[in-house]
C-alpha cells in the first residue's frame, strides 16, 4: 500500500477496500467519496482564498475559471496526483486571467504572426504550458507544504520510462511543431537534449524557467509564449511531398501492426502507467522551474545515458505506441482536459447529497471489540450525518434509516407515517400549552415577617408594639434547557415501538417549539452499508438550526433498520451532547430503545459485556458534564429481570423507565412533567 501524503487527513486506508472509491467487487463507499470531495475542496479553498466549487462530474479534470472538476476514479495509488491536479486547477482560478485566451485572435492580429486556426491552436498550447509553469511556481514558492502533491502530479504526467526513452531516441528530431512541443513540454526532464532541434536552446533561454517568478500575470506568460512561437516558427522546415507520403505509409503500417495484436496485446490507456517499464520516480521533486540541470540547459545524465548516445536509440513499435500514449496524456494535461473516470448520475447524486448533509467519520469503540481472529480492529469509524435534507432522502444513500422518496412502496409507507407525525404535533400542541409555564417567572410575596423589606401597609401597627412588619418577595424562573433525544432505529423497533417513539419525539419537539427557553435535538442510531457495515447516527432535527417544518415534511421518510450500535453512536456525538447550551443550561439526554447494544461489521463486533461497559462509560461521561439522563425502554414489560438489571446498570436505575408499547401518552406526559419542574 502506498503511503500517500494525504493519509493524515483522509484517514487510514483499508487494505482490502479501495480507499476512496471504496470498491469491493461492485460496491462504492459514497460517504468516503463525499469526504474526499470535501477535503479536496478545503485544500483548494485554502490555496485560492475563495469558495471554489469542487465536484465529480463528466469525464475530465479541469477548471472553467469558476469551478473545478476532478476524477471520480480516485484510489490510494493516485490520490496525491489528484490532489495536486485539483490544487493546480485551483491556482488557475486564483491566478489565471481567462480573458487573455478570449483575446487570442486580436492578439495575433496585433502581432506579426499570421492569424490562422493552426497558429492560434499552437500559440494556445504554448501559453498553457508557460502559464502552468508560472502558477505552479507561485504555489510552490508561497505554499511549500503542498510540494508533495505537486511532485506526485508531475511524476504522473511528466515522468515515465516511455518519455525518458523518447527523449533519448531518434524520435521527434525533425523540425516540426509536434517535435518542438514534445521537447518543450519535457524540457525539465533530466534526459532532455537541447541539441535535438534547431533553436531549442533559444527556446530554453526564452522560457528562463529558473526565473519564472518574473512573470506576474497571464499577459506576461502570453508575451513569453509569443517569443517562443516565433523561435519555433522560424526553424520549422515544411515537409516535402515525399516525406508526407512516407509518413502516411508509416502510420498505416503501425495501425495495421496494432490491429494484428488482438486481444493478446498489452492494453495501454492514457490514465495508467506502463506495466512493462514500471515507475520512474525521482527522489527529488521536480519543480516548475526545472530540475537540477545546468544553467545553460545542458542535459543531465539519465540512467541509460552511459550506454546510449542521444539520438542514436531507435524505438520499436511497442515503445513508439507507449511514447505516443504518454505524449497524448501530457497534451491533455497541458490543454486542461485530463481524462478521468466518469461518475454515474446515480453515484454523483448520492455523493453530492452526502456532501451537503455534512457527513463525517468519527473513530469510536476503543476497547469494546468483542470479536476474535486475525482481522480484529481496535476501533471503528462511525458515520455522523449532521443534517437531514430532501436531497439525502431522495438519494437513497442511507437506506437503513431513510426510505428513498422516489420509491413507490416507500411513498405509501411514508403516507402512513405522516399520520404518526401529525398525531405527535397534536399531542405536542396540548402539552406545549402546559410547558409555556417555563416562559413565566413565578413571584411569591411573604409578609408579616420579623426581617426583610418594610411592608408599608403594616407601618400603622408599629404604634401598637407589632414587630412582624416586614416582607420578602421570592421570584423563581426556569433555566434554559437543551434536550437531545436519541432514538434506536434498529430493525426490532419496527411497528408500534417505532410509531410511539416518533409520536413522543415529535410531541416533545412541538411542545418545546412553543417555549422561548428550550431547544431540542433528535438523532437516530442505525448503520450505513457502503463496502461494509458501519455504525451511523443521523442528526435529523436541531431546533437551534432547523425550523419545525423539517419534522412535518421529512420525518415521514425515517425508518428502523439494521442493528443497535448504541454506545458507538453516543461516543461519536458526545461533544454535541455535552456541549449543549452554557453553564446555566439544564441539559438532558433522552434515550428511546428496545434492546441491548449490538453491532457487527468491518472486523468489529460490538456485543455482550464489553458493549454494555462501553455504553455505561459514555453515559457516565454525559453525567460528569452535567447532563441528566432519561432512558426509556420501549415495551419494557416483556423484559426479564436480567435484562432490566443490565439496562439499569448502563443508564442508572433512577434514570430508567420501562414503557408499555400500547400507550404513548404516559411517556409524553412524564417527559412534559420533568421539564415543567423548577
Amino acid at each position: 500500500m502506498q503511503n500517500t501524503h494525504s493519509k493524515f487527513w483522509i484517514g487510514n486506508f483499508d487494505r482490502r477496500v479501495d480507499v476512496l472509491t471504496g470498491e469491493v467487487g461492485n460496491g462504492k463507499d459514497h460517504v468516503k467519496l463525499a469526504s474526499t470531495l470535501r477535503a479536496v475542496s478545503n485544500f483548494v479553498n485554502i490555496v485560492t482564498g475563495q469558495n471554489v466549487p469542487v465536484r465529480y462530474r463528466g469525464s475530465d479534470s479541469y477548471t472553467d475559471g469558476k469551478s473545478i472538476t476532478i476524477s471520480a476514479n480516485v484510489k490510494d495509488n493516485n490520490f496525491d496526483p489528484t490532489v495536486g491536479l485539483a490544487l493546480h486547477e485551483g491556482s488557475h482560478v486564483k491566478l489565471t486571467d481567462f480573458s487573455v485566451l478570449n483575446k487570442l485572435q486580436s492578439i495575433l492580429m496585433n502581432s506579426d504572426i499570421e492569424n490562422t486556426f493552426e497558429n492560434r491552436e499552437n500559440l494556445k498550447s504554448l501559453l498553457n504550458y508557460v502559464e502552468d509553469r508560472r502558477i505552479d511556481s507561485f504555489i510552490y514558492t508561497n505554499a511549500p507544504g503542498y510540494k508533495p502533491y505537486y511532485k506526485a502530479m508531475y511524476d504522473t504526467y511528466f515522468h515515465s520510462k516511455a518519455i525518458d526513452k523518447g527523449l533519448k531516441s531518434t524520435e521527434y528530431r525533425t523540425e516540426d511543431w509536434d517535435s518542438y512541443m514534445f521537447r518543450l513540454i519535457n524540457i525539465t526532464n533530466s534526459n532532455r537534449d537541447l541539441d535535438a532541434l534547431t533553436g531549442l536552446r533559444e527556446v530554453w533561454a526564452a522560457l528562463d524557467l529558473g526565473n519564472i517568478s518574473r512573470l506576474e500575470s497571464t499577459t506576461d506568460a502570453m508575451n513569453v509564449a509569443i517569443d517562443v512561437f516565433k523561435i519555433i516558427a522560424a526553424n520549422i522546415v515544411p515537409p516535402t511531398v515525399e516525406e508526407v507520403t512516407e509518413e502516411e505509409e508509416r502510420e498505416k503500417e503501425e495501425e495495421e501492426d496494432g490491429n494484428c495484436e488482438g486481444e493478446g496485446g498489452d492494453v495501454i490507456d492514457g490514465n495508467t502507467e506502463e506495466k512493462l517499464d514500471g515507475e520512474n520516480k525521482s527522489d527529488e521533486a521536480t519543480t516548475p522551474e526545472g530540475d537540477a540541470g545546468s544553467d545553460d540547459g545542458s542535459e543531465a545524465e539519465g540512467e541509460d545515458s552511459k550506454d546510449t548516445t542521444p539520438g542514436e536509440y531507435d524505438l520499436n513499435g511497442r515503445e513508439k505506441r507507449m511514447l505516443d500514449n504518454a505524449i497524448e496524456k501530457q497534451g491533455k494535461f497541458t490543454n486542461g482536459d485530463v481524462k478521468k473516470s466518469k461518475m454515474g448520475q446515480a453515484d454523483r447524486t448520492k455523493v453530492e447529497a452526502i456532501s451537503k448533509s455534512g457527513a463525517s467519520s468519527q473513530t469510536v469503540g476503543a476497547g469494546s471489540n468483542s470479536s476474535w481472529g486475525s482481522y480484529n480492529k481496535p476501533t471503528i469509524d462511525c458515520i455522523v450525518v449532521e443534517k437531514l435534507t430532501k436531497e439525502i432522502v431522495a438519494s437513497g444513500a442511507y437506506d437503513h434509516v431513510l426510505f428513498p422518496s422516489g420509491d413507490a412502496w416507500a411513498s405509501i409507507t411514508a403516507e402512513k407515517q405522516q399520520e404518526d407525525i401529525d398525531k405527535g404535533v397534536r399531542l405536542g400542541t396540548m402539552l406545549g400549552r402546559k410547558l409555556q409555564v417555563r416562559n413565566q417567572d413565578n413571584t411569591i410575596k411573604y409578609n408579616r415577617l420579623r426581617s426583610g423589606k418594610m411592608d408599608r401597609r403594616a407601618i400603622a401597627s408599629l404604634g401598637f408594639g407589632a414587630e412582624a412588619v416586614f416582607e420578602k418577595v421570592l421570584t423563581t424562573s426556569h433555566n434554559a434547557a437543551c434536550l437531545h433525544i436519541s432514538i434506536d432505529a434498529s430493525g426490532s423497533m419496527n411497528g408500534q415501538r417505532w410509531k410511539n417513539s416518533q409520536v413522543a419525539a415529535v410531541a416533545i419537539a412541538k411542545a418545546a417549539s412553543m417555549t422561548s427557553n428550550m431547544e431540542v435535538v433528535i438523532s437516530y442510531r442505525s448503520i450505513y452499508v457502503g463496502t461494509g457495515a458501519q455504525p451511523l447516527v443521523l442528526i435529523a432535527y436541531d431546533s437551534r438550526k432547523d425550523s419545525f417544518n423539517k419534522i412535518t415534511s421529512l420525518f415521514k421518510w425515517l425508518r428502523p433498520g439494521g442493528t443497535t450500535p448504541a454506545g458507538l453512536c453516543f461516543e461519536a456525538i458526545l461533544n454535541n451532547i455535552t456541549g449543549m447550551g452554557n453553564r446555566d443550561t439544564d441539559k438532558y439526554f433522552i434515550n428511546f430503545s428496545d434492546g441491548q447494544p449490538y453491532f457487527s461489521g468491518k472486523d468489529f463486533e460490538y456485543s455482550g459485556p464489553l458493549a454494555d461497559a462501553h455504553v455505561k462509560k459514555q453515559v457516565n461521561k454525559m453525567r460528569s458534564a452535567g447532563v441528566k439522563i432519561l432512558s426509556y425502554y420501549i415495551d419494557g414489560a416483556k423484559l426479564g429481570d436480567g435484562e432490566r438489571a443490565s439496562f439499569d446498570l448502563k443508564y442508572g436505575k433512577q434514570s430508567t423507565a420501562y414503557v408499555p408499547v400500547t400507550d404513548i401518552l404516559p411517556l409524553a406526559k412524564s417527559l412534559n412533567k420533568t421539564f415543567i419542574e423548577r
